[in-house]
């Protein structure tokens, strides 16, 4: 059996585009954090009462080669977009740190059509 490793989310492009290459390479990449809000109800008082609140997660992306000049070109911050991409996890230190984080590889980006 295959494993699968896909991500698929909406939301708003929450930095602002900064295009830069790598040292070894020249190679294009493209970092930024795409916002997806989801709501949940949230007791407002004791008589029962719910209010319906948003969270937002923040999730990093990550565009190589040509995408990541493509995307640099045709979107900005705060536009609502959809994301294919695969998830990544990698290890960063900092001083004597060394810590797990995530990112989403993006392999796919478009315009949300509901705005």
């Amino acid at each position: 059996m295959e494993n699968i490793n896909q991500w698929i989310g909406e939301g708003n492009i929450g930095t602002d585009l900064v295009l830069r290459h790598t040292k070894d390479s020249s190679r294009p990449v493209l970092n930024m954090i795409l916002f997806v809000d989801s709501t949940y109800k949230a007791k407002k008082n004791v008589v029962g009462d719910y209010a319906v609140k948003k969270r937002y997660a923040k999730v990093p992306l990550v565009v190589w080669h040509t995408k990541a000049q493509e995307v640099y070109n045709d979107f900005k911050r705060n536009d609502k977009v959809r994301v294919k991409g695969a998830l990544r996890t990698r290890l960063i230190t900092k001083g004597n740190q060394t810590f797990s984080t995530f990112e989403i590889v993006v392999d796919d980006i478009s315009l949300d059509a509901k705005t």
